[in-house]
């Protein structure tokens, strides 16, 4: 399942596909030995309060968010392997 997630008090999609790593497995995956990922698309984590870059060949842009949903820390072009 996928979601869109909408600029607050509009409907600008700012990721209009967004799929949830709500296991393990996902989670552990992530997007490691992808070749890239589409400007539209994105990943979301619950609980999640770090994330890392092994195994990944393309630098993301990671925002995190508080219990309500509040833009707390955006980390802009994190690079692969760190």
């Amino acid at each position: 399942m996928t979601y869109t997630i909408k600029k607050k008090g509009t409907d600008q999609a700012v990721v209009a596909n967004a799929s949830v790593a709500d296991n393990f497995i996902l989670r552990l995956l992530g997007l490691m030995f992808r070749e890239s990922i589409d400007p539209d698309e994105g990943l979301i984590f619950y609980n999640a309060p770090s994330i890392h870059m092994f195994c990944m060949r393309f630098p993301i842009d990671v925002v995190f968010l508080d219990k309500n949903h509040k833009i707390i820390k955006i980390s802009h072009s994190l690079k692969p392997w760190r």
